[in-house]
């Protein structure tokens, strides 16, 4: 096996787990959290994005220094936002829609990766600073999220910035996939982030599709 095919079973790995988790988590009292801290925007874009970047910086600590306990505990986290997250997403439709919201998120998540793909392989650019760019929407994502608390009309442009933001981390990494740039399980791990980012982002998309039909 090499380094692409260890890499993306990896990140399919970790993906798959995490869909099963949020749909798991739908049916408990932990789905109410997301509902709760995006009572105000800013709270819950802040909440969820110390989440996420501590158990990134977590779980890469421990593969850096070989530490398995680190590693695990950082992906736990990951798994825990994004699980709460969706699962809170999740929550808002009947759970016979389940399957029907998830098949169409995979679907177009895949889409979007495999488009993010063909940009990184067939033009053979340097993507290294995708890296950066998307620090740099991520941020963008934490200002508007504030004006967006008092103003409603910033809203949807930090959800529109937090989808670009995933996006761009998600060429990054499959830039770094293709130069082999890391470790298959560090860059396992970065595809897996940046794609369950995606994911919850076209999650929320769909799920109000089938709220307003």
């Amino acid at each position: 096996m090499n380094h692409e095919q260890k890499t993306i079973g990896i990140a399919s790995g970790f993906i798959l787990l995490n869909i099963a988790l949020m749909a798991l988590i739908s049916f408990t009292p932990l789905a109410g959290i997301m509902d709760y801290v995006f009572t105000y925007l800013i709270l819950g874009v802040l909440f969820f994005g110390a989440l996420l970047t501590g158990g990134v910086w977590i779980a890469r600590s421990g593969i850096k220094k070989n530490n398995k306990t680190t590693a695990f505990i950082g992906t736990v986290i990951l798994q825990l936002a994004y699980g709460i997250f969706g699962g809170g997403v999740l929550s808002w439709v009947a759970p016979e829609l389940y399957p029907v919201v998830l098949a169409a998120t995979m679907v177009s998540t895949l889409m979007i990766a495999v488009g993010s793909s063909a940009l990184v392989y067939f033009t053979e650019k340097d993507f290294s600073s995708f890296g950066m760019y998307s620090t740099y929407l991520f941020l963008g994502v934490a200002g508007m999220a504030l004006f967006g608390t008092f103003i409603p009309f910033f809203g949807p442009i930090a959800f529109l910035l937090a989808l670009a933001g995933f996006m761009t981390y998600l060429i990054y990494e499959i830039y770094n996939l293709r130069e082999q740039n890391t470790t298959p399980l560090m860059n396992g791990l970065g595809i897996y982030v940046a794609f369950m980012g995606v994911f919850v982002q076209v999650l929320q998309i769909v799920v109000r599709y089938y709220l307003e039909r």
